[in-house]
């Protein structure tokens, strides 16, 4: 075919050829690509009249999904870059730092009593000052409540809006729960009661909980709880079977509330016990993690 100007038509002539060409913009432009198709992320040519500065189909260490480079503060985790967080700021002091690094506060508070020592969930090379209290404050990193523990409400909503991690124990989530987000009732009863984290079934196999934490189902001595598949607008992560949920999560501002309803608590299995291991060792994550 043949354009105005009587030249066999090509990519870049400045003539849209409708029957295969997209655009034609007589070369790059914020809406085209060389190559006379629509400028979009993702299509394999790079284009930086449309504001790209690199080119992929999925994130990458130099390059997200949005054919931008990674930055710190631009509201996108990007672990492969070495973010442990991006809360959308430079901000020092909220949780996330200026390089993207997770700010802790001191304390960690245990609500109610408990048989276990909760010094052995706090992972090697993070220095937390445990504290038996129910009130949590701008210096508590996360609040574990267990079943013998209770809490201000209000309190309790202003710590996780302003940051605060909460964790939760045997039977006790559906409680907590209602205290942050509106009534929930408690699930049907489940497990073995021998402590252990039920991580039978995964659930959300791409969220960042298990891009950071390896997936190794634990299916003897499981915890008992209560199933908590019925809460609305949570992230479900681990459970007993793959209709009941034991772990999951959800987000009220800048914190987060953890479910974790098994009697992790108890000492059926021992302080020490190498079986209990991979539960401190997720519980650790989820005590300094909230996203």
């Amino acid at each position: 075919m043949c354009p105005g100007t009587c030249l066999n038509a090509t990519c870049g002539d400045g003539f849209v050829l409708t029957d295969v060409e997209a655009c034609d913009d007589a070369g790059e432009s914020d809406l085209c690509d060389v190559d006379c198709t629509a400028a979009m992320c993702g299509d394999g040519v790079l284009n930086q009249s449309a504001g790209e500065v690199c080119e992929t189909t999925e994130q990458t260490e130099s390059c997200e999904v949005t054919c931008l480079a990674p930055a710190c503060g631009d509201n996108t985790l990007n672990t492969l870059a070495g973010e442990e967080c991006d809360d959308g700021n430079l901000d020092a002091g909220d949780g996330c730092d200026a390089s993207c690094k997770v700010e802790l506060r001191p304390n960690l508070l245990r609500c109610g009593s408990s048989s276990r020592d909760v010094s052995a969930m706090i992972p090697n090379g993070v220095n937390l000052n445990v504290v038996v209290s129910c009130a949590p404050d701008d210096q508590t990193q996360a609040i574990l409540i267990t079943r013998y523990g209770s809490v201000n409400g209000p309190a309790l909503q202003a710590y996780v809006n302003n940051g605060g991690i909460v964790l939760t124990e045997w039977r006790n989530s559906d409680d907590i729960f209602s205290l942050l987000f509106g009534a929930v009732a408690q699930g049907a009863g489940q497990g073995q009661c021998y402590d252990r984290a039920p991580i039978v079934n995964q659930f959300t196999a791409g969220d960042p909980f298990w891009q950071e934490n390896a997936f190794n189902p634990i299916v003897d001595k499981i915890g008992c709880g209560a199933d908590v598949s019925a809460f609305p607008g949570i992230t479900p992560l681990a459970g007993w079977s793959p209709t009941a949920v034991s772990i999951a999560y959800r987000d009220l501002g800048q914190g987060r509330m953890w479910i974790t309803d098994y009697d992790w608590q108890d000492l059926n299995i021992g302080q020490n016990d190498p079986l209990f291991t991979d539960t401190y060792n997720l519980m650790g994550y989820m005590i300094t993690h909230k996203e």
